[in-house]
C-alpha cells in the first residue's frame, strides 16, 4: 500500500439538509463535504505515476454493528494554482453534493482518501490516521 504524506490537501466538513420540502417536524439528515487538491509535481516525488490521477472516498457506515466503508468517486472541478509565485498547478476534485452519511460512523472513523493511478492505488493517509471531518451545523 502506498502512501503519500504530502501533495495532496484535504478539507472535510459536514452539513446537514433536509430531502425535499421541509415541513414542522422534519428531520435533518447529514451529507459530506469533501474537497481534495492534488499537487502532481510534489506527488510525483513520493510516487511514479503519470499524473492522471482518479481520486476517491471511504465513508465508513455501521450496518448491524458492523462498519462497511462505501467508495465514492470524487468529480474533477477545475485546477487551482499554488506556490509563491502561483507557478504550481493543483488538480481540485470534489465529491458530489448531498451524499447522506452516518454521522456516529464518520465522527467515530473519519474517512480515507485514496486515488487510483496507472502504477496502483495510493492513498493519502497512513493505515488507521483517517482524516477528522469538521462538523458543521
Amino acid at each position: 500500500m502506498a502512501t503519500v504524506t504530502s501533495g495532496i490537501n484535504v478539507n472535510a466538513q459536514t452539513h446537514s439538509y433536509f430531502e425535499g420540502t421541509p415541513t414542522y417536524g422534519s428531520t435533518p439528515v447529514y451529507g459530506l463535504d469533501v474537497k481534495v487538491g492534488v499537487n502532481d509535481a510534489e506527488v510525483r516525488k513520493q510516487f511514479d505515476y503519470d499524473g492522471l490521477e482518479r481520486p476517491f472516498v471511504m465513508i465508513p457506515t455501521k450496518v448491524d454493528g458492523q462498519v462497511q466503508w462505501q467508495t465514492q468517486d470524487l468529480v474533477h472541478t477545475g485546477t487551482s494554482r499554488t506556490g509563491y509565485f502561483g507557478d504550481q498547478p493543483v488538480d481540485d476534485y470534489a465529491l458530489p453534493k448531498n451524499v447522506k452519511v452516518d454521522l456516529d460512523a464518520v465522527r467515530q472513523y473519519g474517512i480515507a482518501i485514496g486515488m487510483h493511478t496507472n502504477n496502483g492505488d495510493v492513498w493519502a493517509q497512513q493505515s488507521g490516521q483517517n482524516f477528522k471531518v469538521t462538523e458543521q451545523p
